[in-house]
């Protein structure tokens, strides 16, 4: 198989972690989901009903040689009348790290499963979208120059493979910094990166090596989180030579013991399988298969996004907005600007009885603007806790895109309906596709 499945991806980062130690929360269902334009098309619209298995998962370990995080929600889709071939989607996002010898050697494992559409000018459907899978793995060493000083080096070799483009690539390189603690919470460094993203396929799909150097400021607190980066970011190959100034700016903050707040800003250069990683890491309610397009060229990547999350008694809360503008050394075609926004609401109603309501807006503007599109999203369900264990959904799906090209609209209903064994007390959001 081209890719690797979320299954595997589950089985590196839990197999060696002591099972009776790991905090797991999450939930796994089967049901049923039916569309009234399951092909999201403007005219000629096919209805289908699709069997749904699905798998929400929340893993975290932490101690002295082990720190894990593992999070995702996949559904195995069957399409009844035939319409698309059985598939697997989803978002899965893990990171291991295991100490051989702590505080000084560790070896890190990390994998990113998501997809990727594959031609902005027609919508979002499983023939125009594939699964991506970027694994990372390698060691890292720290050793203390000085009382506050540290020298730190890593080597890492990753491997991404694509569903059903001629895509695949392996990445080596390795990264040198120097650290200096500040205080007990803050700390400052210097920071040389290089990477070697060589494809399976050069001829249609240039080599490139990207080159970072940058200064590096970090703070935590039990209330609040910073990162900042500012440096230079060299990608050059034989498509030709991206270079630009980095900027990454990481906030996030504790308002209240029921609030949080985050924001994301940056200017750095990427690809498609680096932006897929970026995009999971910071505001998962705006990633999806419309988020990250295939491309096979390094591009300037210019992003804002911010996010406010409230959990209080029985009601939680996010509110999401993003802005981004990718700009293609090569592919100019792909050159577009994005700007999405998200809003949330869960309520307990009972003890066996949760309602929640969602709506989001994704809007892209492409340099061709015929490839431009605006899509509304929204949601509303409502969940029965049968038992400690079961509970039953039922959800109301409503989808609309609109787009100056004709067949680049559609609208579309869906009704799902699952039955599910939860052992989460903190929900987590079922993305369904």
């Amino acid at each position: 198989m081209k890719y690797s499945q979320p299954v595997t991806i589950v089985a590196l980062l839990c197999a060696s972690l002591p099972a009776a130690a790991v905090d797991i929360s999450g939930r796994i269902g089967v049901g049923v989901i039916d569309s009234d334009n399951v092909t999201r098309v403007n005219v000629d619209k096919v209805k289908d009903t699709i069997v749904d298995a699905s798998a929400d998962f929340l893993l975290h370990e932490e101690s002295r040689r082990i720190n894990a995080d593992l999070t995702g929600n996949v559904q195995f889709l069957d399409y009844t009348k035939g319409t698309y071939s059985k598939k697997v989607v989803g978002d899965v996002s893990g990171y291991g790290r295991f100490s051989v010898i702590p505080d000084r050697f560790d070896w890190e494992l990390q994998d990113n499963f998501g997809q990727q559409r594959l031609n902005p000018g027609i919508p979002q459907s499983p023939e125009n979208q594939q699964n991506v899978n970027f694994f990372t793995t390698g060691p890292r060493l720290s050793v203390n120059l000085a009382q506050q000083v540290k020298l730190g080096a890593s080597a890492k070799y990753s491997k991404v493979s694509y569903e059903t483009t001629d895509d695949n690539n392996d990445r080596t390189g390795g990264s040198l910094n120097l650290t200096r603690t500040l205080d007990s919470s803050s700390a400052a460094s210097l920071n040389a990166t290089t990477e070697s993203v060589r494809y399976d396929n050069n001829q249609l799909n240039p080599d490139f090596r990207r080159r970072q150097a940058f200064a590096r400021y970090q703070s935590q607190t039990s209330r609040a989180k910073i990162l900042a980066d500012v440096g230079y970011d060299d990608l050059s190959g034989d498509a030709g030579k991206l270079g630009t100034v980095l900027l990454r700016l990481e906030l996030s903050r504790f308002v209240s013991a029921s609030s949080t707040i985050s924001l994301f800003a940056g200017k750095e250069g990427s690809d498609a399988g680096s932006l897929l990683k970026q995009l999971q890491s910071q505001v998962p309610q705006l990633q999806g298969a419309n988020s990250v397009q295939r491309s096979t060229d390094p591009f300037s990547n210019q992003y804002v996004r911010a996010a406010w999350s409230f959990s209080r008694n029985r009601t939680g809360l996010d509110l999401n907005v993003s802005r981004s503008k990718e700009t293609h050394e090569t592919q100019r075609n792909l050159d577009h600007t994005s700007t999405g926004f998200y809003a949330g609401v869960q309520r307990r109603i009972s003890r066996v009885l949760t309602a929640s309501l969602s709506g989001s807006y994704y809007k892209s503007e492409y340099d061709v603007d015929t490839a431009s599109s605006q899509q509304f999203f929204g949601s509303a369900g409502v969940s029965w806790r049968a038992t400690r264990l079961l509970d039953v959904k039922l959800e109301y799906q409503y989808r609309h895109q609109t787009s100056p090209l004709i067949t680049n609209r559609y609208t579309e209903n869906r009704i799902a309906l699952s039955v599910g064994a939860n052992w989460d007390p903190r929900p987590i959001a079922r993305r369904v596709r």
